[in-house]
């Protein structure tokens, strides 16, 4: 956990020096230019390189699809409160992006306050997913003999702990499609020659589905 959050710390800072480097120097340049289009185009990164932080950030094993199977099979004679569990996650999913629009878009929503947002969050996941080892400890103390003896305490901390990891979950994704979405611009250069355009948006609509499918 620490080796892998310590290479996505690394990678944000990494994308993150390079972002501040190209903007100073387009500053520079167009110091004097009135030209806002360029300006915007010029303090985004490569596409290879946003990809590759992504793909580099994604690769890394997690354990949720397995605790969900885990969750299933110790619950799987309740079909009702797994049912009640997902019907939860989806509430809990719109409180998260309603948080993430409220108290943090206003103030993270580009340069290295969004990225310094991005490592925070995937720290603070993977601390949140750590509780996981309380639910595996709680389950072992009600089985026996192979058989689960589920009650009202077993039921709320697997509830409190899949809520909570949703929760963040959703919320460290969001500066991801932020980031990805902000990153689009045209490459041409004419903007005046129609055939330019559909060109550049062509590119930049190949270039966000390439960034999407590295996400």
């Amino acid at each position: 956990l620490v080796a892998t959050l310590g290479i996505i710390l690394v990678f944000t800072l990494g994308v993150g020096y390079r972002y501040e480097q190209q903007r100073a120097a387009e500053f520079a340049i167009n110091n004097n230019q009135n030209s806002t289009v360029h300006s915007e185009q010029s303090q985004r990164l490569p596409h290879w390189r946003l990809n590759l932080y992504f793909l580099l950030r994604y690769a890394m094993p997690i354990s949720g699809f397995l605790m969900y199977s885990y969750t299933y099979t110790v619950f799987e004679s309740e079909p009702l409160f797994l049912q009640l569990l997902a019907v939860s996650r989806s509430a809990i999913g719109g409180l998260s992006t309603y948080c993430y629009e409220k108290f943090l878009s206003p103030y993270c929503h580009s340069g290295w306050p969004l990225l310094i947002l991005i490592a925070s969050l995937d720290f603070l996941t993977g601390l949140v997913s750590l509780l996981d080892v309380w639910v595996v400890r709680s389950v072992r103390g009600k089985q026996i003999d192979g058989e689960y003896s589920i009650d009202t305490s077993l039921r709320c901390i697997v509830a409190v702990v899949g809520l909570a990891k949703y929760f963040f979950g959703e919320i460290d994704y969001l500066p991801t499609l932020v980031l990805s979405k902000a990153n689009i611009h045209h490459e041409d250069e004419d903007d005046s020659i129609s055939n330019f355009e559909h060109s550049g948006e062509l590119n930049a609509s190949s270039n966000h589905g390439n960034t999407n499918s590295c996400v």
